[in-house]
């Protein structure tokens, strides 16, 4: 079995995971944007229940 390394980037508007082997060559990467809702001008939500889907 092939041992691999995942990175994850939790970011305001989205996350990001690359995995590496433990050479460090990137196997592949994925990027999913968060849609966010402005209730004021001043502040940001998100739905947190769509970070499971």
């Amino acid at each position: 079995m092939s041992k691999y390394v995942a990175a994850l980037d939790l970011g305001t508007t989205g996350t990001r995971c690359i995995i590496f082997d433990l050479k460090g060559k990137e196997i592949g990467r994925d990027y999913k944007e968060w849609q966010s809702f402005y209730p004021s001008p001043v502040m940001v939500e998100q739905d947190a229940n769509a970070w499971w889907d």
